[in-house]
């Protein structure tokens, strides 16, 4: 009721106040739909973007509610929008929670499944970096590259964790000998990690165990226990 008094006194809805955010940012902040409701009906931008360049959709996608980020985006919000700290888009936040219910309304409302942030990092990476094996999997069905490089030249598998999901990569074709810009390969992270089973996954699919990083370390050098030295 205060809003819509306050709108009907001429108050302006698209500037920003507390913490560079605008009211709807704060509203999609707070998980107030009918405030969101509210104040789309009445004009706000809803592509409006706060300091860090991070839009209302953005904000929901965030906090991982859903009904608001998809009301946001059925609304006409930008699924491609980038933010201006790190150019990610709603669908890096999206991968980074984990939700794949988001993510599969984005995806359906035209978002880059193979956006790059200002890293390099897709929205593949940050799912297999943060473990959720459903989000990644489900972002490979839709397309996503699993052979695309950041900028240090590494590949979603040098951040898988689990073989869980290096097994959905391999079986989707991902390079297991993929070197980064240090020359360092997948199966080199999982040794120095101590990923033991994950390793060994990397050793069964092909991986060089004898492959040479610029410095000319391999993948023993990495290995700090003798169990994975090992293998």
């Amino acid at each position: 009721d205060i809003i819509k008094i306050l709108i009907r006194n001429g108050v302006n809805i698209n500037k920003n106040g507390r913490f560079n955010l605008s009211a709807l940012s704060l509203a999609a902040l707070n998980g107030d739909l009918e405030i969101v409701t509210i104040l789309i009906k009445n004009g706000a931008n809803i592509n409006a973007q706060d300091i860090n360049g991070k839009s209302p959709l953005m904000v929901a996608v965030n906090r991982n509610y859903e009904k608001i980020a998809e009301f946001l985006i059925n609304q006409g919000a930008d699924v491609n929008l980038r933010d201006k700290q790190d150019n990610h888009t709603a669908l890096h936040h999206a991968a980074f929670t984990g939700n794949v219910k988001i993510a599969n309304v984005l995806v359906k409302n035209g978002v880059n499944v193979n956006a790059q942030d200002i890293n390099g990092l897709s929205p593949l990476m940050f799912a297999v970096g943060k473990n959720h094996e459903e989000t990644a999997e489900f972002l490979i069905n839709q397309g996503a590259d699993v052979n695309l490089c950041a900028q240090d030249k590494s590949t979603v598998l040098h951040f898988a964790r689990k073989v869980k999901i290096a097994n959905v990569l391999v079986k989707n074709g991902v390079k297991v000998n993929a070197q980064d810009i240090k020359g360092l390969s997948p199966l080199m992270f999982a040794v120095g990690k101590n990923h033991e089973e994950t390793a060994e996954f990397l050793i069964n699919q092909g991986a060089d165990v004898n492959l040479c990083a610029q410095d000319k370390t391999t993948a023993l050098h990495f290995a700090e226990n003798v169990k994975i030295a090992k293998i």
